[in-house]
């Protein structure tokens, strides 16, 4: 019997692939990074936050380098105690120090958070990331970077 290459009796054939972490930020769906400026001032300071979740679970799905889930919800949970401790007496010195520990820890959470997906951005663009911006701009300028990638590709 003949081989035929469009035998409809055959298995339909398709690419189940996972992203190819070398194709770069195409793995990201383009936002403006002015976008990310206005809804972060909208919503004081919320936005940049699901911005980093959203953005590190969409890295972890297709990067071998994934950063850690538990860090994640770590740094969720110190970001909602932040929020809630800006409400506590700030005459209250006990309540005042629980407040700046808390602080610190979100921002320990922040850093760690915002620099792993500077690094491992970096890598997927190609590119060097400036850590002076990423610090002040956090995500508004990795999602610049990003942007930058997609567009130049």
């Amino acid at each position: 019997m003949e081989h035929i290459e469009n035998n409809p009796y055959n298995a339909p054939q398709s690419d189940v692939s996972i992203a190819n972490p070398n194709n770069g930020a195409k793995n990201f769906k383009r936002f403006s990074a002015w976008g990310v400026f206005g809804l972060t001032i909208i919503t004081f300071g919320i936005y940049s936050i699901y911005w980093i979740y959203t953005r590190t679970t969409a890295l972890n799905s297709f990067h071998n380098n994934k950063i850690s889930i538990p860090l994640l919800n770590i740094f969720l949970v110190a970001t909602i105690a932040s929020f809630v401790s800006g409400a506590l007496d700030p005459n209250d010195q006990t309540q005042a120090l629980i407040s700046g520990l808390i602080s610190i820890v979100y921002l320990v959470f922040y850093l760690i958070i915002i620099f792993s997906l500077h690094s491992r951005l970096a890598e997927i663009c190609g590119e060097k990331f400036n850590a002076i911006l990423t610090f002040f701009g956090g995500a508004i300028y990795l999602q610049y970077k990003i942007n930058k990638s997609i567009d130049q590709n």
